[in-house]
């Protein structure tokens, strides 16, 4: 599961992060700096699962050396 998901309000607009594990929610416009650094890692996070995901479709395992 996911460490943070990206929220976005469909009526304001308002943008925000769950952290899941805690279930904290941080909004954009209430603390800026922290949503941009757990957007930042939000955003890291899923490339990295996509990539992941690609490599092991194509038969790639990942060891503690890379992917072989």
């Amino acid at each position: 599961m996911a460490k943070y998901t990206l929220l976005k309000n469909k009526e304001t607009g308002l943008r925000s992060v769950r952290v899941n594990p805690t279930g904290e929610v941080v909004q954009e416009t209430i603390d800026s700096n922290r949503y941009a650094d757990l957007r930042k890692k939000a955003l890291n996070n899923s490339k990295q699962a996509s990539y992941n995901d690609v490599m092991r479709s194509v038969g790639w395992t990942k060891t503690p050396y890379g992917w072989e």
